[in-house]
C-alpha cells in the first residue's frame, strides 16, 4: 500500500534507482545524492530531507488548492459570457447542418442545399469543436 510519507521521495530524488537502504535525495550543489542511512518512517529519504520532502509536498499541496480556487472564480466569471457564446454556437450549426434524409421535407430543398460546401463543413467542425470545448468547462445544459 502507498502512504504519503512513502511518496515523499518525489519530490527530492531525480530517478528510482539509487542504492536501498540510503537517502535518495539529489543535492544541487554537490551535484550528487545524500546517500545518508535512510530513516525507518520515510524510505529513501534521511531524516533531514524527509522534513524539507514535507515542506514541499504541503506548499505544493497549497499552491494546487490556491490555483484549483481561481479557476473556479474565473470558471464562474466567465459562465454568462460561455453560455451566450454556446447558444450561438448552437444556432449556428442548426443553421448550417443540412437536413436528413430521414426528413419527408428534403425532397422540397434545392439540391444545392442538401450538401453543404466545404466551407460549411469545415465551419461546422470548427464550432463543434468550440462547443465541445466550452461544455467540458462550463457543462453541459440540461
Amino acid at each position: 500500500m502507498t502512504t504519503p510519507s512513502s511518496l515523499l521521495w518525489r519530490h527530492l530524488a531525480l530517478r528510482a534507482d539509487y542504492p536501498p537502504g540510503t537517502c535518495w535525495a539529489w543535492m544541487d550543489s554537490a551535484g550528487r545524492v545524500c546517500a545518508a542511512p535512510e530513516a525507518p518512517a520515510t524510505p529513501h529519504l534521511c531524516a533531514r530531507h524527509a522534513t524539507v520532502a514535507r515542506r514541499k509536498a504541503t506548499a505544493a499541496a497549497e499552491r494546487a488548492t490556491r490555483r484549483a480556487a481561481r479557476v473556479a472564480a474565473e470558471t464562474e466569471r466567465m459562465r454568462p459570457a460561455a453560455e451566450t457564446e454556446m447558444a450561438a454556437l448552437r444556432r449556428r450549426i442548426a443553421h448550417l447542418d443540412p437536413p436528413t434524409p430521414a426528413d419527408g421535407a428534403v425532397v422540397n430543398v434545392p439540391l444545392r442545399k442538401r450538401m453543404p460546401t466545404d466551407a460549411q463543413l469545415v465551419e461546422i467542425a470548427a464550432a463543434t469543436a468550440r462547443l465541445r470545448q466550452l461544455e467540458d468547462r462550463f457543462g453541459r445544459p440540461c
